[in-house]
């Protein structure tokens, strides 16, 4: 895999990404360079970078899962995994109330509050108000509830602002969604609060339903774009068509694509049924005989879409935000995936071409 995330200025001097949806050239001359520019990581040399839909906002393919790291008891646990992430190149980060009932937002406020803004983007999500700290949410779509929520990540984040908002997992609440919270953050979008309005969701259908009420910059969509299913893709290909960018998550099928069949393996947050466990075992007979890590195929799978800007993986601790860093280095055959496709494994439509 490879990313056009370099580019040069007339004069040729090399450009680095900037999250803010421009580029500012290295120039060695100027008595002050910023920190983005000083004193970039390797991996955020390395790391394909992708533009999110239409936004004026560059993202690198890997994205940040703040999810793991809002189960964490405290600050001290989660702060050297996200600091890692960051000192990685990986500058797109995703959380949620939800996640640990505000600690992981608080989290990542705690890292971020001293780093340039223009060096990382950052995705939060409404519809879910914090009843009690690191306890316990209830869901509200209402306007004055996703004001609330959006106040109140805000200041865990101890940010004046966030790239993206998503309403998140809007299933049984779809007309309120639809109407109140739409219009509450199309609000902060012509603001200038937000830079993009996106839904977080497990079934594409949801989005596609949305789309008829709204205009959406971006889907995070989760477990519908992988290895083991592909049911999202023409949703995929449509979006990609209408500029509407697609952050997949869920790559790993929370689990058992990155653990392989082993008794232990999730599947959909719990221990994975006899036949995911049979498919995916037929699939690690093909990455042996190709010598390519699961992991690694499931990673790079989600990513081949060109309509994919990027992939969320959650992380609680450092070596596995180094695996995935290494998982996007292995140089996987084109053969491997013709013959996932001839054995069934993978829809005959899929991208496969990088």
């Amino acid at each position: 895999m490879s990313g056009s995330w370099m580019r040069r200025t007339s004069c040729g001097k090399a450009t680095y990404p900037c999250l803010l949806g421009y580029s500012r050239p290295v120039c060695h001359n100027r008595t002050r360079v910023s920190y983005a520019e000083k004193r970039l990581p390797y991996s955020l040399m390395t790391i394909p970078w992708r533009q999110l839909g239409s936004l004026d906002l560059q993202v690198p393919v890997l994205s940040f899962g703040g999810a793991p790291v809002g189960r964490l008891a405290n600050v001290q646990q989660a702060a050297p995994v996200i600091q890692h992430a960051y000192e990685q190149g990986i500058r797109f980060l995703d959380t949620a109330p939800l996640y640990g009932a505000g600690r992981s937002e608080t989290y990542i406020g705690h890292v971020l509050k001293d780093k340039p803004r223009n060096s990382f983007a950052l995705a939060t999500k409404v519809g879910r108000l914090i009843t009690q700290f690191g306890v316990d949410v209830q869901f509200d779509f209402s306007e004055a509830g996703i004001q609330r929520s959006v106040e109140a990540s805000l200041a865990r984040l101890q940010l004046e602002a966030v790239d993206i908002l998503h309403i998140h997992d809007p299933d049984n609440h779809v007309e309120i969604a639809a109407t109140e919270a739409y219009a509450a953050l199309d609000r902060l979008r012509s603001q200038g609060v937000i830079k993009g309005i996106g839904i977080g969701m497990n079934r594409w259908e949801l989005g596609q339903e949305l789309m008829k009420h709204g205009r959406y910059d971006c889907f995070l969509l989760a477990g519908r774009y992988s290895l083991l299913h592909q049911d999202g893709l023409e949703f995929i290909n449509r979006c990609q068509g209408e500029g509407i960018g697609i952050i997949l998550g869920g790559v790993y099928n929370s689990g058992i694509l990155a653990m392989g069949n082993v008794p232990q393996a999730t599947y959909a947050y719990r221990l994975a049924p006899t036949d995911i466990r049979t498919r995916v075992s037929a699939i690690e007979d093909v990455c042996q005989e190709f010598s390519v890590p699961l992991q690694a195929a499931s990673l790079q799978f989600a990513l081949m879409h060109p309509g994919v800007s990027c992939a969320v993986i959650g992380a609680e601790e450092t070596a596995q935000i180094d695996a995935n860093l290494s998982n996007l280095d292995v140089t996987i055959p084109t053969e491997f995936w013709e013959r996932m496709i001839t054995l069934g494994h993978l829809d005959e439509r899929v991208p496969i071409d990088g």
